[in-house]
């Protein structure tokens, strides 16, 4: 893999990716040489196509099998608003970590955008998440999406999929800026399709004394974007599996046998955890765990750190527990006793891309995953390869 200035490359899922030193997030993606996504576009007061940001700090490095691409900037007239972005890239996924710096005296008269973003190719479809509810998509197709769904699925005429993500922080992207939750509108023409993700959008005409004053502060936004990639995995046959017993309080998992033949099964869904680790609803307790609350993520790393302990190679297969879930209860992500409604796709990918480089390449790990789920990229790039290893 090459990491040459300010582009990535992950030569074995056959992907790269450019950013433009003087601006924010991915100029272009290729997947298998084809353009797939440029105009990555985060905008404020209608400002920030247009290399009319001042750039004071772009880079790229790699991390822990991660290839980040981080970049601040300020527009550089008026009231000095900055952003700050990071770009986490591992296998066929990208998390992305935006932050608004309002400053006071800011008026808003134009749209402000984050992550928005031009699609290239013939789209057909349209899939969202919650619901899997899927509509056809041609030319000339022009609609919002007045609630920000929690995942976008976009398929290619040639059956490739783009999928656009809501990160975990589901109250932010409900609250904005301020006035109201985020949307996103689609255009779409023979080419591709536009996708803008605004957080407002003031109606036109507005004055000095009638546009939207913001709350100084730091706005973060959370998000990722993932796509079609090809397994460069070893198959697995679940019939040879070897399903390992899940101990109670965190302990991890039994294994008294590390032989290099056998297929090891683990069952994330069976790892005990307190009550206060599982998805809530309100007061009412889900049966799923949540992928955001830290004490889940530990208990599941103590396993793969026992296997790791064992043996430097090995088969495996994750038999459940790799399913996102929807969940309100804020201890999960750092309020506790409050209801702040976010949701654990972020918690997997992370933990998969985490597993992965703990494993190392001697590990082969298939998922099993359920219908529908098994439609979302993120998911079925599960435990690739990272692609940023030293």
């Amino acid at each position: 893999m090459k990491n040459n200035r300010l582009m990535l490359e992950h030569e074995a899922l056959g992907w790269k990716v450019e950013h433009d030193e003087h601006g924010l997030g991915p100029s272009r993606l290729e997947v298998d040489g084809v353009l797939v996504m440029d105009g990555y576009a985060n905008v404020i007061d209608g400002k920030g196509r247009n290399g009319e940001f001042s750039v004071r700090k772009s880079h790229v490095y790699r991390k822990s099998g991660i290839g980040i691409f981080e970049s601040e900037c300020a527009l550089s007239s008026g009231v000095e608003n900055g952003f700050w972005q990071t770009c986490r890239y591992g296998a066929n996924v990208c998390r992305v970590t935006t932050d608004f710096q309002i400053k006071s005296g800011t008026l808003l008269k134009e749209p402000v955008e984050c992550g928005s973003m031009r699609l290239h190719g013939k789209w057909v479809s349209l899939t969202t998440v919650p619901g899997f509810g899927t509509e056809e998509l041609k030319a000339g197709d022009s609609f919002v999406l007045e609630q920000l769904p929690l995942v976008c699925l976009f398929q290619r005429e040639d059956g490739f999929v783009f999928e656009i993500d809501s990160g975990f922080d589901t109250w932010r992207w409900d609250y904005g800026l301020g006035f109201g939750n985020a949307f996103a509108e689609i255009t779409v023409d023979e080419n591709g399709l536009d996708f803008k993700r605004f957080l407002v959008k003031p109606e036109p005409g507005l004055t000095d004394e009638t546009a939207l004053q913001p709350e100084a502060r730091e706005f973060r936004f959370c998000s990722q974007f993932a796509w079609s990639a090809k397994s460069t995995k070893e198959s697995i046959d679940p019939a040879n599996v070897t399903k390992l017993e899940v101990l109670p309080r965190g302990k991890g998992v039994m294994w008294e046998d590390p032989s290099e033949s056998a297929v090891l099964g683990i069952d994330f869904s069976e790892l005990e955890a307190a009550e206060s680790s599982r998805a809530f609803s309100g007061n009412l307790m889900k049966d799923e765990l949540c992928w955001e609350c830290n004490a889940y993520k530990q208990y599941a790393k103590k396993a793969i750190r026992q296997l790791v302990a064992k043996s430097s190679s090995g088969k495996l297969v994750i038999l459940g527990g790799l399913v996102p879930s929807i969940c309100d209860k804020g201890k999960h992500v750092d309020r506790p006793g409050k209801t702040i409604p976010h949701w654990d796709l972020n918690g997997i990918v992370t933990f998969s891309q985490w597993a992965r480089q703990c494993l190392g390449p001697g590990w082969t790990v298939q998922v099993q995953l359920p219908e529908p789920w098994d439609q979302l990229p993120s998911l079925q790039g599960l435990f690739e390869a990272n692609g940023f290893e030293s």
